[in-house]
């Protein structure tokens, strides 16, 4: 949560080593941690060691196993592997399968049936879908369709705090500060316990060198709820 994370890693590896056991209790726990590990492995882009850590998976096919693999091909650029992976995990999680599937059609060009399995995945897990369709779209370079299903959750659920926070940090990495610190505010006044949210309107003050007590207080308010995170101290020293 320090934002640690190759120590982190370093700790699960030794944990990893620890939980001896044939059951299927035990290789549940291995499983669990390896995961964590192939997680931090994606986010520094060191996808080999994400796939090896994967490949030694106990049981490689269940669910949540088979969407940290399928986000895995697609971070890997191998979209094939990541439909065939989400063929597998319609039966089970029919939202993440669609997502994943909507992904690699993006990346393979085929951009209409993209659309339609995003459809498929809002109309199976609501409207909070969107948000994810949004970073798949941003992750793919289409910003603008990505504020557009931003939009339309907000529209959908206007006291939705996490919604607000979502379309308020895309205007935000936009330039739009205006209507970011708009939408940003919207989503602390929805949810005052936001650390996400109070973090993310402060650090953006800060960064532009604009209303610093405001951007201070708002920073030692996320503090006060996670005391312990990495990005919120980092917004703290910046301020």
């Amino acid at each position: 949560r320090r934002g640690e994370n190759d120590a982190a890693r370093d700790e699960y590896v030794i944990a990893l080593r620890g939980i001896a056991g044939e059951g299927a209790e035990s290789a549940a726990r291995r499983d669990e941690i390896r995961l964590r590990i192939a997680a931090i492995d994606l986010g520094a882009k060191r996808f080999d060691d994400a796939r090896a850590m994967m490949s030694a998976l106990e049981k490689p096919d269940a669910p949540e196993t088979l969407v940290m693999r399928g986000r895995c091909a697609l971070m890997s650029s191998d979209p094939k592997e990541a439909k065939r992976l989400a063929k597998l995990l319609t039966a089970s999680q029919a939202v993440d399968a669609a997502l994943v599937d909507g992904e690699a059609d993006l990346m393979l060009g085929k951009t209409s049936r993209a659309e339609g399995r995003f459809e498929a995945a809002i109309a199976k897990g609501g409207v909070a879908a969107r948000g994810d369709i949004a970073a798949i779209l941003r992750r793919n370079g289409r910003d603008a369709d990505a504020e557009k299903q931003l939009r339309a959750w907000v529209a959908a659920s206007p006291a939705d705090a996490e919604a607000r926070l979502a379309l308020g940090a895309l205007l935000d990495r936009k330039g739009r500060n205006a209507e970011a610190e708009v939408e940003l505010r919207e989503a602390i006044r929805l949810d005052p316990r936001s650390a996400e949210a109070l973090n993310y309107l402060g650090y953006s003050l800060a960064d532009r060198g604009e209303r610093l007590n405001d951007a201070l207080v708002l920073i030692e308010g996320a503090l006060k709820l996670d005391p312990w995170n990495g990005a919120y101290l980092d917004s703290l020293g910046w301020v």
